[in-house]
């Protein structure tokens, strides 16, 4: 009995401190990530911005997507050595706040297709 308990001991010590370990460098794992983009460009108003206000928007609408999806991407990487020692709480977690940063992009993509759609429209001359 004494033996197996040793055993057991000596192998959860090193287990715990392997955790501890991923646990800790996580945080510095997001940290190479950087922080989550999270400020979201503002989208003029289509049908009375002129060109270069909209042309600017998109471009800022395309910098903040590719920011979103380098960080995904990024975290992703972290998650694969991570994942085993987390809990399904903390797996739940981190899939509902990729899931909201995929939704901020998508909603800032919309949102400036639509409003370049209504520059284009007021850019048109009106049938009388």
């Amino acid at each position: 009995g004494y033996e197996m308990i040793g055993m057991t001991k000596r192998l959860k010590i090193p287990s715990l401190i392997g955790l501890l370990f991923v646990f800790s460098s996580g945080s510095l794992l997001a940290e190479e990530c950087g922080q989550p983009p999270v400020s979201v460009p503002t989208v003029p108003d289509g049908a009375t911005s002129s060109r270069a206000t909209i042309s600017n928007a998109r471009n800022e609408v395309v910098a903040f997507a590719d920011r979103v999806e380098k960080y995904i991407s990024c975290m992703d990487a972290r998650y694969t050595k991570l994942a085993p020692f987390m809990t399904a709480e903390q797996r739940g977690r981190r899939s509902e706040d990729i899931n909201e940063l995929q939704d901020l992009r998508r909603e800032a993509q919309i949102a400036i297709n639509r409003e370049i759609r209504a520059w284009r429209a007021a850019q048109k001359p009106q049938d009388k």
